[in-house]
Formats: structure tokens, sequence, C-alpha cells
């Protein structure tokens, strides 16, 4: 979009989106929240890269509706957040069929989910104060598979490169082929320690379960059917307050 505005282009337009969400929340008891939401969006005008256009232009109208549940436990040494969230696309229209989206093949006959997201997605936030000088943390994502990105897979198998945009700068996908599919699982652990009240140290690992198996950390590209795998990596912090 700069780029198109730099050449003369002129500014995209904006990208409009109507909704409605309803959330209702419940304290349980004084260790217990509990919550629930409801969205629709039933017009979300879709910006995207028109081939024919050599722009990004309104393309067509994307709706979806989800569904999220929370609860949060807490006491004077524990915290743990929990929630679940579905996203569920229902419509996808192409105001021009010729026009390449990644958002969804739907419009292509191919399957009726968003590419990139999943639609079952799972957060856990775990906090324990273990004494008045440790306390450990943790936090757990995971995106339970990607159904959009295998209806995409077997989009680009029925279409050869020379059929499509796709295929003209990515490989076409290998029948079988499904890694770009699955699940990601994203996972923290930390231990913080307090020698005094000025002064905290932490020590926290990320992505640790790419120790197991690399893929598990897996993002998928926002551009083509491919993905990279984040690496385990430790963090050090000292923080003083004076």
């Amino acid at each position: 979009m700069k780029s198109q505005a730099q050449a003369g282009g002129g500014d995209s337009d904006p990208e409009k989106l109507d909704s409605v969400e309803f959330r209702y929340e419940r304290q349980q008891n004084k260790n217990l929240d509990l919550a629930a939401s409801l969205f629709v969006h039933y017009n979300l005008e879709v910006i995207d890269w028109s081939q024919s256009d050599l722009a990004n232009i309104p393309v067509g109208t994307q709706r979806e509706y989800g569904i999220e549940l929370e609860a949060s436990y807490h006491t004077e040494k524990t915290k743990l957040l929990v929630s679940h969230s579905y996203t569920k696309l229902y419509d996808f229209h192409l105001d021009d069929t010729s026009v390449l989206t990644y958002t969804s093949t739907k419009a292509y006959g191919y399957g009726d989910d968003l590419t990139n997201w999943s639609n079952h997605l799972t957060k856990l936030v775990f906090q324990q104060k273990l004494n008045d000088r440790w306390t450990f943390d943790a936090s757990l994502r995971v995106y339970w598979g990607f159904p959009g990105m295998k209806s995409l897979n077997a989009y680009l198998l029925d279409n050869t490169p020379a059929d499509g945009y796709w295929g003209t700068v990515n490989p076409v996908v290998e029948d079988g082929w499904e890694k770009n599919t699955r699940g990601n699982y994203y996972l923290d652990l930390g231990l913080r320690y307090k020698p005094s009240d000025d002064i905290t140290i932490g020590v926290v690992g990320y992505n640790l379960l790419g120790i197991i198996d690399k893929d598990l950390n897996k993002r998928n590209y926002l551009s083509d059917p491919d993905y990279r795998s984040h690496a385990p990596a430790v963090g050090v912090s000292v923080e003083y307050r004076f």
C-alpha cells in the first residue's frame, strides 16, 4: 500500500467492519471469575491484492462468528487464567473471482475456513508465588490446527503454476504434505527472584516445546503455504527500582 501511494496510486480505501459482540461476566465466588463472549462480524469489506489492477483494493466481503469462554482463579499466592475460543467463517464473497486472495479459498470452492487462522484457540496463564522471594510463571498457547490451510493445499494441488498467481511465486504443495495444517504450540516458563524490594531477577524460557519437536513452535506465513519454526530461547533480566 505504501509503494502504491508513493507511485501515485493514491491512498487505499479503509477496510470497514460491521460487527456486534455480547459479553457476560460473573464473579462466581471471591476466587473464581467466569466470562463468555459471542461475536458476529457480519460485514467486513476485505482489502486485498488485485492482480488485474496491480493494486490493493476492496475485493469482497468476509463474514465470521465466534465464541470465547474464560475462567480466572486467583488466591493470594496463585493465579490461573484459562480461555478457549472458536471462530468460524460463514461467508466469503469475492466481487471478482479472478482476484487471488489468501484470506480464504472458499470463493474458489475449496473449504469454508479462514486460511491462516485456527478455528480453535486455547490459552493458559499460570502464576504461583512459591514464597516471599520466588515466583513461578507459565503460559501456553495452542492453535488446534488450520483446516483453511488444508483447503489451500488442495487448491494449489489442483492449480498448476501457470494457472494462478500463487503458483508463479511458490512451489505447488506436494500431495500428502500437511505439516502446515497442524497445530501451533507455544510454551513459556519463567522464574523470578526478589532478593530485595528494589531488585527482581528473572529467567524465562521461550518456545520450550521446540526442544521436543521444532515444528511444535511453527508459525505459518501469511503469504504462502509454508511456515517457519521459532527456536527455543532463554532470556535473563534484572530490574532495579529507585
